[in-house]
C-alpha cells in the first residue's frame, strides 16, 4: 500500500473500487479435470527488479497519489485552498497546467513512473511556491493473454492482475507472486495439459511449485496442478535373423562292376551297391534369449501450492491436484528363431537309403519385462485467506 507524507502531517490513504468478484469461499479438491486449450502469447511486462518508492510533499497544496482500476494506470490529484487564485503546476520543471479558476488538478501517470510536481500561486506577478510532491509511482504486472512459462518466473509488484480469464501453463516451473494486491478475473493456473507424458523411459516431471503472497486479493483464481505421466518403456527389439543354420548331411556312395563272362571278365551285365548311405542333415543352432524390454518412468509428483493473503477479502480459490501415472513397461522381445535344419545327404545311387534334413533349432526365451515404476505423490497445498498467524484453511 502505498502512503503519501506532507509537511507536519499524514495525507489520508486514496481507497480505489476493486474488482467485481464472488463472494469469499475456498473450494479445494483432488481430482483432474478437462483438456485447457493452450494459446501461447507473448507477455510484454517486464521483469519486477525494483521496490515501491513512497513519495515525498511538502507545502500548502494537497496531493493525493491515486489507484485506478486500469493496470498499470494511477493518478495525481492536486488540490489548493481556496483562498488561492491563479495556479501553475510543473512537473520535473515542465509546465502542465495552469488556472485561475478551478481548485483542483488530475494528472494521468503510468506505473513506476517519477514525478517532481512544484505547484506555485501567484502574488502579483510574483510565483510562490505552496507546495511540491515527488517520488516514484508502484510497478505493476500484468498478464491479459494466455502464456506458457519456459523458465521459473518471480513476480513482485504493488499490484499484479491476472487479466481476461487467461490460462497460465507453467510447464512445471515455479510460479510466484509478491504483491500488495492481486486482481484475477477467472484465471487459470495450470502445470501441464491433461495426460502430457514424458518421453520414452523417462520420469514424469512435477506439477512445479505455484507460490502466491499479497495483503489483498480479489476475484476468481483456478489452480490445476498435475503431475506429468512418465514415459513408457520400449519393447524388446526383435531378431531380424535366426540362429545359424546345420550343416549339410554327408553323401552317400556306390560302386558298379560288370559281370564276369567267360573269364573275360567282359560283356556282363552292370551290377552297383551301395557302400555307404547319405547323412541325415545337422540340426539348426537354438536361438538366443529375446531382447529385454527397458523401464518405464515414474509418474510426476502433483506440485504444491501456497496461497498467504493476510486480509479476509472477497477471493475464490480452486485447487486441484493430480499426480502423474507410471508408464507402461516395455515388454520383453520374443526369443530368436533357431537355425534352419542342414539338408541331407545325396544318396548318389538308388542302392542307397535316403537322407533326411536336420532338425529345426530351439526359439530362444523371451526376453525380460522391464522395470514397473511408481504413480507420483501429492505434494503440500496450504490456503490461509485472511488467518493472520499463516495457518492454512486448507491443506
Amino acid at each position: 500500500m502505498l502512503f503519501a507524507f506532507a509537511k507536519g502531517r499524514a495525507l489520508s490513504k486514496t481507497k480505489t473500487a476493486g474488482l467485481k468478484v464472488l463472494a469469499a469461499t475456498i473450494i479445494a479438491s483432488q481430482v483432474g479435470c478437462g483438456d485447457i486449450k493452450k494459446e501461447a502469447v507473448k507477455n510484454e511486462n517486464p521483469p519486477i527488479t525494483e521496490k515501491i518508492n513512497k513519495v515525498q510533499t511538502s507545502g500548502d497544496a494537497k496531493f493525493s497519489l491515486q489507484e485506478l482500476d486500469i493496470p498499470h494506470q494511477y493518478q495525481i490529484l492536486v488540490s489548493w485552498p481556496a483562498e488561492v487564485t491563479k495556479v501553475v503546476i510543473e512537473d520535473s520543471g515542465k509546465r502542465i497546467f495552469e488556472t485561475d479558476s478551478v481548485r483542483q488538478y488530475t494528472h494521468p501517470i503510468k506505473d513506476n513512473s517519477k514525478f517532481n510536481f512544484r505547484v506555485f500561486s501567484y502574488d502579483g506577478d510574483k510565483p510562490v511556491l505552496i507546495g511540491e510532491f515527488s517520488g516514484l509511482t508502484p510497478r505493476d504486472y500484468s498478464i491479459e493473454a494466455s502464456t506458457e512459462l519456459k523458465q521459473d518466473l518471480n513476480i513482485e509488484a504493488a499490484r499484479v492482475f491476472l487479466a481476461n480469464q487467461a490460462k497460465i501453463q507453467t510447464n512445471g516451473f515455479k510460479l510466484a507472486i509478491k504483491a500488495d494486491k492481486i486482481y484475477s478475473d477467472n484465471v487459470e493456473i495450470y502445470s501441464f495439459l491433461t495426460g502430457a507424458k514424458a518421453p520414452f523411459e523417462t520420469d514424469g516431471a512435477s506439477g512445479g511449485s505455484v507460490e502466491i503472497r499479497a495483503k489483498v486479493a480479489v476475484g476468481h483464481l483456478r489452480v490445476n496442478l498435475r503431475g506429468q505421466n512418465g514415459g513408457d518403456g520400449f519393447d524388446g527389439k526383435p531378431w531380424d535373423i535366426r540362429a545359424v543354420s546345420g550343416g549339410g548331411g554327408r553323401n552317400g556312395a556306390h560302386e558298379c562292376a560288370r559281370a564276369n563272362i567267360g573269364g573275360i571278365g567282359i560283356g556282363g551285365p552292370l551290377k552297383c551297391w551301395c557302400t555307404r548311405n547319405p547323412d541325415n542333415g545337422g540340426a539348426g543352432a537354438n536361438g538366443a534369449k529375446g531382447r529385454d524390454g527397458t523401464r518405464a518412468g515414474r509418474g510426476g509428483n502433483s506440485g504444491s501450492l501456497l496461497v498467504e493473503i493476510q486480509e479476509k477479502t472477497e477471493f475464490v480459490v480452486e485447487p486441484f491436484q493430480t499426480v502423474g501415472l507410471a508408464g507402461i513397461p516395455g515388454k520383453g522381445g520374443a526369443g530368436q528363431l533357431g537355425g534352419i535344419g542342414g539338408p541331407g545327404g545325396d544318396p548318389t545311387s538308388s542302392e542307397c537309403s535316403g537322407s533326411s534334413s536336420g532338425p529345426e533349432g530351439k526359439q530362444g526365451d523371451k526376453g525380460i519385462d522391464g522395470a514397473k515404476a511408481l504413480d507420483g505423490n501429492v505434494d503440500p497445498l496450504c490456503i490461509s485467506i485472511g488467518q493472520g498467524d499463516g495457518k492454512c484453511l486448507v491443506k
